[in-house]
């Protein structure tokens, strides 16, 4: 996921965003300090870049908090750049109220990219990856 935030945050550089992200310092923070950072800076939106376990299925798998309008938008988002960018389907969208997309103060989606496993190649294409993350967030705004 590493590679895959670095090109994302580039592209979303590139097109004139301000990003904040632990990819910057080779992802070394503790996923509960993302958070609150996020807060304490402002941000609009919030994504968290996951791999889905090893005997996941294959396709992506966002999680927004329950009822979010904004957080389903995103979602859906990032699962039309997706597969519009490398044709990895989707295996819905969940809605829980996971600390990550509850503690936030904006719009929030963890983003289960995919399987380790059954999607590895396409994961490990962070070029495509990262442009396709950078986009699903463009699309949102």
């Amino acid at each position: 996921m590493l590679a895959i935030g670095k090109e994302a945050a580039a592209r979303l550089r590139n097109l004139g965003f301000d990003v904040l992200t632990d990819a910057d310092t080779d992802n070394d923070k503790n996923i509960a300090v993302c958070v609150p950072e996020a807060n304490a800076w402002g941000a609009d939106v919030y994504v968290s870049l996951h791999c889905d376990y090893n005997a996941a299925p294959s396709g992506t798998l966002p999680i927004v908090y329950p009822a979010s309008d904004d957080g389903i938008r995103l979602a859906n988002c990032l699962i039309a750049s997706t597969q519009a960018r490398n044709g990895l389907g989707t295996r819905g969208i969940i809605q829980r109220d996971d600390w990550e997309v509850s503690d936030t103060n904006c719009t929030a989606c963890i983003f289960e990219t995919g399987s380790i496993r059954a999607d590895i190649e396409k994961l490990l294409d962070s070029a495509t990856f990262g442009e396709i993350v950078a986009q699903g967030i463009y699309d949102w705004f």
